[in-house]
């Protein structure tokens, strides 16, 4: 559970904001927040890796996840550029 934990500010962020606004029903916010960070999510690695090929994006039972076919291994500053990047999304989208 590495990347929930990296992206957790992201999904604070987005989650205060989704939850004030969203008339959505209660039982579906969570899955919503999931299925919309991980197109955040995608929408990042496609900036960073422009050639990046798209897998599958699902919410799972405690989180989401992307399969991703990059042109190498991500490290640790990758990740810490695509949280980054998902925070910048999420604040510019909403103006948080």
């Amino acid at each position: 559970m590495y990347l929930i934990n990296l992206f957790a500010k992201t999904i604070i962020i987005y989650y205060d904001y989704f939850i004030k606004m969203s008339k959505i029903n209660k039982n579906n916010k969570i899955e919503n927040i999931r299925h919309s960070l991980a197109h955040i999510l995608a929408s990042a690695v496609l900036q960073i890796f422009p050639k990046a090929k798209l897998g599958i994006g699902p919410t799972i039972e405690n989180g989401f996840y992307y399969d991703f076919l990059l042109p190498r291994k991500l490290n640790e500053e990758d990740l810490k550029q695509i949280e980054k990047l998902m925070q910048e999304l999420v604040l510019k989208k909403f103006g948080i």
